[in-house]
């Protein structure tokens, strides 16, 4: 039987235009403190030890917040939060479903990790 894990995030993490920047001198893009802050303040404490080291995962998030944001700016800061916490790397993210609830007053994310077989994504509805 696969493993998974449920939890929610008590904030919306910040858009993707926040937390990442550009070193001139370097060439190299870095995460910007607000990003780093996301990280440890809401997912690292609580989620630590819920490592998924299969090869492939599915994620299932629901986004509730009170501004309409657009949900892949807020996607990309999620998944790069998870990497070294809940998996190695983004790239083990095979299946991914995603919804967004606007409600006044509320912010937090729901999030569902499941392990995939490795078989599990092989020839399915190619084109």
């Amino acid at each position: 039987m696969a493993e998974s894990y449920e939890f929610i995030i008590e904030q919306v993490p910040p858009s993707v235009n926040r937390i990442y920047r550009f070193n001139r001198r370097y060439g190299n893009m870095y995460k910007t403190k607000e990003a780093k802050d996301f990280q440890d303040k809401y997912i690292l404490p609580k989620y630590k030890g819920k490592f998924f080291k299969t090869e492939k995962v599915k994620l299932s998030i629901i986004f509730v917040h009170n501004r309409d944001r657009d949900i892949d700016n807020i996607l990309k800061v999620l998944l790069d939060s998870f990497q070294k916490i809940i998996y190695e790397n983004d790239k083990q993210v095979y299946e991914l479903n995603i919804k967004k609830v606007k409600r006044k007053g509320t912010s937090f994310v729901k999030v569902k990790v499941e392990e995939l077989p490795p078989e599990a994504i092989e020839g399915v509805g190619l084109i």
